[in-house]
């Protein structure tokens, strides 16, 4: 039994673990930019020509992003966009996101029966926290559903034979999905001759904040989660995206791209969006700029225009990769563990930061909000304070005290060489969610 005293706190994730186990409609694109992949044979049918979204009625909106750069694949992080982007794949990332580009049917798979798979992990903005367009709710109004809608049409899928399951969860950094990823790519991962799995990942702008102070432990946490889904699900086509980066009154964070190039390194695709981002009130909220003191205009969450932004740049960025990839039947989605270059950060960080493979106790609070209670879980008992299982933010649930001195208890088993992993929401104001 392992017991947390929280003063005032949110418990989120806890893991114990043994190694030894109307508005996709939104943005005018030039006729000479619109798409087109390759022509497929085998019968099926082109991309078509048609701009990838309808307009703005504002045009400063339009004009918000470099739509010549964007075409381009200048939003790959690499030095040459999304001809270094290519030419640094790894081989296995090249097969696997062959087969998402080219939709090449296997000689078993019936065209009807073909899918795609898209699982999103990240953080607040990628789950649609603040997108409100009036139409959709907020997981369906964010970039991760509209990027799918759109690329489902670009690809000639019907809709419902591209699945998205957006697990994304408010105040995740990538340190934090270490904890449960193992798990989630066991159950949704589908490699078949009739689907293809893409992963998304954006834990940007949480991990910015982390990257303010130093680089190493977000590199080294973005590096376990890379060298484990390389190693264990080595046909999953793999996108890391950098998104705006959450504006405060100490600027952007300077220190993520740098934690972020060890996506590069592992020959994994990797989309900065601020490259292309021409203007910063279009897109996050009115006002809002680096140029004026301390983003003071800056909604803590972009509205329903930056998940338009977001959606588009994912959908030109994978667009321009097919196009570098080219055309032709792709070879078998690779099996078992490809050989992995040397770690770039300190080995003992990394060590300090692994994918816990096999769970030997979990308790998640997005799995277990419906609970109720704490005392109501299996394994978890409040011993003293007022424990609540709740979502006190929408997207955020939490076993939630607000009085000193509480405690909870969780039951966990371990195995020969055990540890703990025990994620938390700091909360909105210094004093909260102090833990020990």
């Amino acid at each position: 039994m392992i017991r947390f005293h929280i003063f005032v706190g949110l418990v989120v994730v806890l893991a114990a673990c043994s190694r030894d186990q109307r508005h996709d409609a939104a943005i005018d694109i030039p006729e000479n930019q619109a798409s087109r992949l390759c022509e497929l044979p085998a019968g099926n049918v082109p991309l078509r020509s048609t701009p990838l979204l309808p307009p703005f009625n504002n045009m400063s909106r339009t004009n918000a992003l470099d739509w010549v750069g964007l075409s381009r694949g200048v939003a790959f992080a690499a030095s040459d966009g999304v001809s270094s982007t290519v030419a640094a794949l790894a081989s296995s990332q090249r097969t696997a996101w062959q087969h998402v580009v080219t939709r090449w049917p296997h000689p078993s798979c019936k065209p009807t029966r073909a899918k795609l798979r898209i699982i999103m992990l990240g953080d607040s903005l990628a789950g649609g926290a603040g997108c409100n367009d009036g139409v959709h709710t907020p997981k369906a109004c964010s970039y991760p559903q509209r990027f799918a809608r759109r690329l489902a049409d670009e690809l000639h899928w019907e809709r419902d034979q591209v699945e998205l399951y957006n697990l994304a969860a408010g105040g995740t950094p990538t340190q934090a999905v270490l904890a449960t990823v193992a798990v989630t790519l066991r159950r949704l991962a589908s490699l078949s001759n009739c689907t293809s799995t893409l992963l998304l990942l954006d834990h940007s702008d949480n991990d910015s904040i982390f990257a303010r102070r130093g680089h190493g432990r977000v590199r080294a946490a973005v590096e376990s989660l890379i060298r484990f889904c390389l190693t264990e699900h080595s046909g999953v086509a793999i996108l890391l995206v950098e998104n705006l980066g959450f504006p405060t009154k100490h600027g952007l964070p300077s220190d993520l791209p740098e934690a972020y190039k060890v996506a590069e390194y592992y020959g994994v695709p990797h989309v900065r969006t601020r490259q292309v981002l021409v203007d910063w009130g279009a897109a996050w909220s009115e006002g809002c700029s680096p140029e004026k003191c301390c983003f003071a205009k800056c909604q803590g969450h972009p509205g329903w225009p930056a998940h338009v932004f977001i959606g588009h740049i994912l959908l030109a960025s994978v667009i321009a990769l097919g196009r570098e990839l080219g055309c032709g039947a792709p070879p078998p989605l690779p099996v078992g563990s490809p050989a992995l270059p040397p770690p770039m950060s300190d080995s003992a960080l990394l060590a300090s930061l692994p994918v816990c493979r096999e769970p030997t106790s979990s308790y998640e609070a997005r799995a277990a909000v419906g609970h109720g209670a704490p005392g109501s879980l299996e394994g978890v008992r409040a011993t003293s304070g007022n424990w609540t299982l709740f979502e006190d933010r929408p997207g955020k649930p939490g076993w939630i005290s607000d009085t000193k001195g509480s405690a909870i208890d969780f039951a966990l088993h371990f195995g020969k060489d055990p540890w703990v992993t025990f994620a938390f929401v700091v909360g909105y104001d210094p004093p909260l969610s102090r833990g020990r």
